[in-house]
């Protein structure tokens, strides 16, 4: 196994702080062997789709992925790539997304992937009725849901009520860290996307860190499928 961090924050990390070590992909990763990963992650993040087209917003890779994933028994989660510019866009993705995960089970949380410049220079008002409009509509479903973004635009551009009651998965690169600079409250750390995992076709991988045990979480509660 190799990544982008030194041994030592790793074993700080998932010593001293009991965080869980993951991964996100889409279908730029590739072919994957989801049996070496089985050894070396503890969670998977796969993107299901994007957008509202409802017959091409399909990830590509995704049925194959989380099939492979649930084979080996490795915990996945989803997101949801925004191309929303609008609340009302926003809640179309969010039925489309309902749709493409059907019948699916998660035992990590479903995130609203919010990272487009043309969304996020709406301004925050706008970018956090987008977020609301989604999350409410999959929550509503039955779904434990959160956002991703960048620790920049989480502390600029996103309302506080979202941040306090919704997961937070932030986005944070950099090498040498033990924790992410970001301040605020959050659940998943992005820590870099120049990752390495043995297993995965691609030269780069997006590596993560949980504080939370969300299968036991999501599977006590019932949500996601459950």
């Amino acid at each position: 196994q190799t990544c982008a961090l030194p041994i030592y924050s790793f074993k700080y990390i998932l010593q001293q702080k009991k965080m869980l070590k993951g991964i996100d992909i889409s279908y730029h990763n590739g072919e994957i062997d989801f049996a070496k990963l089985k050894s070396q992650v503890d969670f998977i993040i796969m993107r299901s789709g994007y957008g509202t087209k409802t017959t091409d917003s399909k990830e590509v890779k995704f049925d194959l992925y989380y099939e492979e994933a649930k084979k080996q028994n490795i915990p996945v989660g989803t997101y949801w790539y925004c191309y929303a510019t609008t609340p009302e866009e926003a809640l179309e993705e969010a039925k489309t997304f309902l749709n493409k995960v059907k019948g699916k089970q998660f035992e990590y949380p479903v995130f609203y992937d919010v990272e487009e410049k043309n969304i996020l220079n709406t301004g925050k008002e706008n970018v956090s009725n987008i977020m609301r409009a989604f999350l409410e509509e999959v929550e509503r479903n039955g779904y434990l849901v959160g956002i991703y973004c960048s620790a920049y635009y989480l502390k600029t551009l996103v309302d506080d009520e979202i941040k306090n009651k919704y997961e937070i998965w932030v986005a944070q690169w950099g090498q040498n860290r033990d924790k992410p600079k970001y301040d605020g409250k959050w659940d998943i750390w992005q820590y870099t996307s120049d990752g390495h995992m043995d297993g995965i076709q691609s030269q780069r991988v997006d590596l993560d860190f949980s504080n939370k045990n969300y299968a036991e979480i999501i599977k006590s509660s019932g949500k996601n499928g459950y």
